[in-house]
């Protein structure tokens, strides 16, 4: 039998063991710090009161985390370079006054054939013949999402522009999900010319949203709408 010091030194020693046993069970294992100290008696004297801080601090940090992957992949549907918003082919007449967002513009005499609206074989591009269709909006949805900040770049030429009245003008313009973002007047007579632009998109816009292209003047004259693209900002 060990003798009574012994004994007590013994019971200590369990005691103490059971303790440090304990007190490592107590801290928590979410702070991931207690299984990396070598002395968790001495943890556990700081590691108490920061639990609920660490935890609170961790949460912070995954929250961070996702706002930051949120604002690299939020912008993943811009487009990268310069891509195609309409298709030539693709274009409908619009014919109810009610959808046409240009039927204020529209004459009581406007007159439209159908021949007078094509695809030019040789550019590719549309082209409107207003000797025989001297008022038409045209339809299609959106290829791609637009983003805010995105470019839309339209390219319209016109040949010689000729009518029998005076003071006659020409006319065109481009309406997307609703908002005209771009048109042009040009008084007639005129010489052939290319009209450029380049308009910075505001808001969101979904892919598949409602253009509309509008074109009327006086007299016999042809319109080719030969790009309507969209581009990332200069800045991408």
């Amino acid at each position: 039998m060990a003798s009574l010091p012994r004994r007590i030194a013994l019971l200590a020693l369990a005691a103490r063991e059971r303790s440090l046993h304990a007190t490592s069970r107590a801290l928590s294992p979410e702070s991931g710090v207690a299984r990396s100290c070598s002395r968790p008696a001495t943890a556990a004297i700081w590691l108490r009161p920061l639990g609920r801080e660490f935890g609170a601090r961790r949460r912070a940090v995954f929250v961070h985390g996702l706002l930051a992957l949120c604002a690299l992949g939020c912008n993943d549907a811009r487009v990268k370079e310069p891509t195609r918003l309409a298709n030539a082919d693709q274009w409908a007449r619009v014919t109810d006054p009610a959808s046409d967002l240009f039927a204020a513009m529209r004459p009581a005499d406007a007159t439209c054939d159908a021949s007078g609206v094509y695809v030019d074989p040789t550019t590719m591009g549309l082209e409107i013949d207003t000797g025989l269709c001297d008022y038409v909006t045209l339809a299609q949805p959106t290829t791609v999402e637009l983003i805010a900040g995105d470019i839309v770049e339209i390219v319209v030429y016109h040949d010689v522009l000729m009518a029998l009245t005076p003071d006659a003008e020409g006319y065109v313009g481009l309406a997307i999900d609703g908002e005209v973002i771009w048109e042009m007047t040009v008084p007639i007579p005129r010489g052939p010319e290319t009209l450029s632009e380049e308009i910075e998109i505001e808001r969101d816009i979904p892919a598949g949203a409602t253009m509309q292209l509008h074109v009327h003047n006086h007299g016999a004259n042809t319109w080719e709408l030969q790009s309507l693209m969209c581009k990332p900002p200069a800045s991408d």
